[in-house]
């Protein structure tokens, strides 16, 4: 693998990636020709090196053509280049002309401050003006915003501060971490509570940019490539910036060197699965550095597992690649019987329908329980809890089910769950339940090793009981201590398939070692807690026994509430949203990132139908996003777990499809019904969320009750 020149420290910054995915094809190719060249010999006389007359005397202009210029930072010491921008000629010197990079003195981080918006206010004092006074951070004193990693040269910015507006407005004029620290204070954090958030270092040479870049803050917007397949990489896919730029909380649990099981908790959008890939990615590179070791990475479903494998693409190389396999849990069980002949093979689902209805001929109890209750009875206590006796189900736990059973009604019910098991037998079927402990068991009694050194979890929230015990002992099969065998992430307020699980009860102790996430980096605050209230009546556990609470989420961005249209018919609802979707692309929207979610596949095929019959392009998300495929997006709400798209429209979020009637009337008892509806309240709530700028909600007639 190409490695830099020993003596160049090349660094990429997050402004430039930006600047660079917004420029046209052909300069991009160009811009990727001349850092080629660049890092091999950064003094080449065809780039035209040459030093600016702007405020920071570190900053240089380079050529990349004859009307794009690149705007790179250089030290006085030390043969390291940062490149902060690239543009017009003109455009790239503008933007250079009051831009300031300094290594703050508390925090150590590397900053940029723009002084366009400093210079605005330079005639307002810091000490002794009215602003000082009656500003919305009056209350603290500027050592004391510079101590939680506010420059010092934005505090008049800061003073003039009157409304929550003026805070918002000034996201992204000055250093991200400073704007959270405000945001904080603003809501009402102490100031000892901010501080204990922000990265705090003993000693800082302000002069030392080469250190201040790897600081946490600093790689949150700089990041130092070492390979050329690194390089390649990040230019391929230059908006993707989560790849590169972690925030200090989520670097700090990617990096964790943790002596048992990690569980991490978080919202939607605070990037539990760009942790994930990057645990995977950092315990590569750091710890399980042997050719032989690898890394099971996997989730709950085929397209999840899929999206993960294509983005961890593009964050690992080629042979990390090949020491990380990425598959859903299923397919892995499945595939690890196949290798050893086992007989059995799974049930499908009609099969197994088929199968239910003849052993239901064989229940003669007085109580009217329909076929739907012995299917979640079987699923949710006679598999969870491993029981293959009449003697083991009287016996057994049924909490949560909302309906008791005395003894002689479980001896009824158990005559046609033993039916249903001879069934499945007798045509050696299984089901994934019966799959997993048959690998449980060959695992504990056979003498197999399997090549994992860690196990990396998904979604947590929707395996099941029986998954985690199998989970555990493959993180524990080829392992002599427990450093770093299981990393778990998860949210159960995006609960949409599986059923409460406690890891404790699974033999995975994460006492000490539990994380959270707080902030979303992908959903505009307005639309997170529009979202949120969805499902605030509800309550969520912590995947351990315990309560999960969202109190303290938040985004960093701003943007509008959802838009809410009632409409009278099916015709006048497509009318408004390709009305929207006109106005989206009038914007400069493109149409592969406007995504149309709905409850079910039947309305999927008719809003398609409807679209297309306007003359619009529609592309299905199935299996994966293919972003080579043009059109707006359509999918449904299961579909859109794990994607984002800057615009989200859900249509037919009607009384009797949100919830989904068809199913909540099939539920046997009131606590079954409560449970779906949670479910179907976090569907709602993953396909609003999955929005990175508007959200539009359209129904006929009568909307549901999650958006009255």
């Amino acid at each position: 693998m190409a490695k830099l020149q020993h003596d160049i420290t090349l660094v990429l910054g997050a402004d430039f990636l930006s600047s660079f995915a917004n420029l046209p094809r052909k300069i991009q190719t160009k811009v990727t020709k001349f850092i080629g060249g660049f890092k091999d010999n950064p003094t080449a006389n065809s780039y035209n090196y040459e030093t600016l007359h702007t405020r920071d005397k570190h900053l240089r202009s380079v050529r990349i053509d004859q009307d794009y210029r690149g705007i790179i930072y250089k030290p006085d010491t030390g043969d390291m280049y940062i490149l902060t921008w690239v543009d017009k000629h003109d455009d790239a010197y503008a933007w250079a002309q009051n831009k300031v990079f300094q290594v703050h003195p508390v925090t150590g981080s590397l900053q940029m401050i723009d002084y366009s918006e400093i210079d605005a206010t330079s005639d307002v004092s810091s000490s002794d003006s009215d602003n000082q006074k009656s500003g919305i951070f009056s209350e603290f004193r500027d050592r004391e915003l510079i101590s939680v990693g506010v420059p010092e040269a934005v505090i008049p910015f800061i003073r003039q501060m009157k409304i929550e507006e003026d805070l918002d407005a000034a996201e992204g004029k000055i250093p991200q971490e400073a704007w959270e620290a405000l945001y904080l204070l603003y809501a009402g954090e102490s100031l000892q509570e901010v501080y204990n958030t922000v990265v705090q270092q003993e000693s800082v040479d302000t002069t030392d940019i080469k250190t201040s870049l790897h600081n946490s803050d600093s790689q949150r917007r700089f990041v130092i490539i070492t390979e050329d397949e690194e390089l390649k990489g990040i230019l391929s896919y230059p908006l993707d910036a989560w790849r590169v730029f972690l925030h200090p909380a989520q670097r700090k649990t990617v990096s964790i060197n943790a002596n048992g099981p990690v569980r991490v908790l978080g919202g939607a959008g605070t990037g539990k699965t760009v942790v994930a890939m990057h645990r995977a990615k950092w315990l590569i590179e750091n710890v399980f550095t042997k050719p032989t070791d690898k890394i099971l990475f996997t989730t709950y479903t085929k397209n999840l597992a899929s999206d993960i494998k294509e983005n961890l693409s593009t964050i690992c190389t080629t042979e990390q690649l090949k020491k990380i396999e990425v598959v859903h849990i299923n397919a892995w069980v499945s595939d690890f019987l196949r290798k050893r002949s086992y007989k059995y093979s799974y049930v499908t689902p009609s099969e197994s329908r088929d199968l239910w209805d003849e052993a239901y001929l064989l229940y003669d109890g007085e109580d009217e329980l329909n076929v739907q209750f012995f299917k979640d009875e079987w699923t949710r206590i006679i598999q969870q809890q491993e029981i293959s006796t009449e003697k083991g189900y009287l016996k057994a736990k049924r909490t949560g089910r909302g309906r008791s059973l005395q003894v002689g009604q479980r001896k009824a019910l158990w005559k046609v769950f033993a039916e249903y098991r001879q069934l499945l037998d007798h045509r050696m079927k299984f089901e994934y339940e019966d799959a997993a402990r048959a690998v449980k068991h060959i695992l504990l009694q056979s003498k197999d090793i399997l090549p994992y050194r860690s196990v990396i979890v998904d979604e947590a929230q929707d395996l099941d009981l029986i998954t985690f015990k199998l989970l555990h002992s493959i993180a524990t099969n080829n392992s002599n201590n427990n450093m770093n065998q299981l990393f778990i992430t998860g949210d159960s307020h995006q609960r949409i398939y599986g059923n409460k699980i406690v890891l404790s009860k699974c033999g995975i102790d994460i006492r000490g070692r539990s994380r959270r996430l707080k902030i979303n980096y992908r959903t505009p605050e307005e639309i997170r807690s529009w979202a949120q209230k969805v499902l605030d009546n509800n309550e969520f556990d912590d995947l351990d026994g315990g309560i999960d609470s969202m109190k303290g989420y938040r985004s960093v961005l701003h943007g509008e509430a959802p838009s809410i249209r009632i409409c009278n018919s099916f015709s006048e609802e497509v009318s408004e949203i390709i009305a929207y979707i006109v106005s989206l692309i009038r914007g400069g929207s493109k149409e592969e990132a406007i995504c149309i979610s709905v409850r079910t596949n039947e309305l999927v095929d008719r809003y398609r139908g409807a679209l297309e019959a306007q003359g619009k392009d529609v592309y299905v998300v199935n299996t994966k996003d293919d972003l080579r495929k043009p059109g707006i997006r359509i999918a449904t709400m299961h579909r859109v777990k794990g994607l984002e798209f800057n615009h989200m429209i859900c249509p037919s979020v009607n009384k009797d499809i949100v919830p989904l009637k068809s199913v909540l009337y099939t539920q046997d008892n009131e606590l079954a019904k409560e449970e779906f509806e949670t479910k179907e309240k976090s569907l709602f709530y993953v396909a609003l969320t999955r929005a990175r700028k508007s959200v539009l909600i359209t129904c006929c007639n009568e909307p549901s009750s999650y958006i009255k």
